[in-house]
């Protein structure tokens, strides 16, 4: 278990990273539009970033027909603001908790993750679009960070039921179709 713990850290801290970048551009948007005598949450992208990345993990975590308890408690416990088991039960008036999700049949997430594919990606515009007008504006490139850094988190993920499969590895990622709308606003912006 101690090998897990400490992928399991090595994770949480590129998340840390990831939610500190993302949360500062959010900041300065908040800050400007104040300036303007309008107010902005940041928390409005913070919290999207964690269900768009939680939901990603779990593409992953199911895409071997496997859900493992420590995949579980990986992705429950990654993010900072953002709870994809509360943004479910809220949108769906439900009250599961995600160990029923671990106890369901994995095709039965699968077929759920598959449901909500359009609306995790319509959750994801306001966050590409703040993110791509603020990275564009820095002489960092914070886009390819962030894609580094959560395809670090991915693969922390897929060790930790101890059986990195192809299929995890070559599954369709919700977060990396962000990133790409990320790069492709910049570029359209540029």
């Amino acid at each position: 278990m101690g090998k897990l713990q400490e992928i399991y850290d090595f994770c949480k801290e590129k998340y840390n990273d990831c939610f500190a970048v993302v949360n500062g551009m959010a900041c300065a948007v908040s800050e400007l539009l104040a300036k303007k005598g309008e107010s902005y949450d940041p928390k409005n992208v913070t919290v999207k970033f964690d269900l768009l990345l939680q939901y990603s993990l779990l593409q992953v975590a199911v895409a071997d027909n496997d859900f493992d308890r420590n995949e579980l408690i990986f992705i429950r416990d990654i993010t900072n603001q953002g709870d994809l088991v509360d943004y479910l039960n809220a949108a769906f008036g439900e009250n599961f908790k995600w160990e029923d999700y671990f106890q369901s049949d994995v095709q039965k997430l699968q077929q759920l993750l598959a449901l909500l594919n359009d609306q995790m990606i319509q959750l994801s515009r306001e966050f590409v679009t703040l993110f791509a007008f603020c990275d564009s504006m820095l002489q960092k490139d914070h886009t390819a960070e962030l894609e580094q850094k959560v395809a670090e988190i991915i693969v922390g993920l897929c060790t930790m039921d101890n059986n990195v499969t192809e299929q995890e590895m070559n599954t369709e990622i919700l977060f990396f179709k962000v990133i790409g709308a990320i790069k492709a606003e910049k570029e359209k912006n540029a």
